[in-house]
């Protein structure tokens, strides 16, 4: 098992999706996140993994000045295709990015729908999944609203970068150079430290010389 353990207690979950879903991906891996917010918004997005098949579990939940927290272990698994339709977008907005990661890697045929205001965010996600996933030799093709990948792929790894220095699309690519073949550089990502300052700090606890 990997150990992934914060100095400090962490209220806010959503940094972590980038983590649980790198495990996620990865048959046999074991992951652990400690003392991290597990809020039931946040959990939603855990959840949601959960359908797809993986080992998820909660444990040794406790509450500090109000909020929920607890540790989350991720067990790796070789997932299947998912769809995510317009009525399952509130809340996953924002992670289409890190989900589309997981799609790359399933079994099948996974499709979004109805997520035309991705193409309205710090950048035009939709644009940018298509043609950066595409680099690394992921079937996708682009839809007005979303998009549909073919999987599994075993991912290569040119130089990715990211216009508008949009964070989250940063750190989604910046953990495939844990699993893609080959040297990434990983291009504009100065708003990751501002977002998130122990990104690259925890990936390479994780992952030694990831980056």
């Amino acid at each position: 098992m990997q150990d992934f353990i914060f100095s400090e207690v962490r209220t806010f979950f959503i940094p972590i999706y980038f983590f649980i879903v790198r495990a996620a991906i990865e048959p046999g891996c074991r992951l652990l996140v400690e003392n991290v917010g597990i809020n039931p918004t946040n959990w939603n997005f855990a959840k949601y993994l959960a359908e797809w098949e993986l080992k998820l579990g909660q444990l040794n939940t406790l509450v500090i000045t109000g909020n929920p927290l607890g540790n989350i272990e991720v067990g790796g698994s070789i997932l299947r295709p998912v769809k995510i339709d317009p009525d399952e977008l509130p809340g996953l907005m924002d992670e289409i990015p890190k989900l589309a990661l997981a799609m790359a890697s399933a079994s099948g045929i996974s499709q979004v729908s109805g997520a035309a205001q991705l193409r309205i965010k710090e950048s035009d996600r939709i644009s940018v999944i298509v043609r950066e996933l595409g680099k690394l030799g992921v079937k996708i093709k682009e839809k007005p609203d979303g998009f549909i990948i073919e999987g599994p792929t075993k991912l290569r790894a040119p130089e990715i970068s990211f216009p508008n220095e949009d964070h989250r699309i940063a750190m989604t690519f910046a953990i495939t150079g844990t699993i893609s073949e080959g040297l990434k550089t990983i291009s504009d990502s100065k708003k990751i430290s501002i977002s998130y300052p122990e990104f690259f700090i925890n990936l390479e606890k994780l992952y030694p010389q990831s980056h």
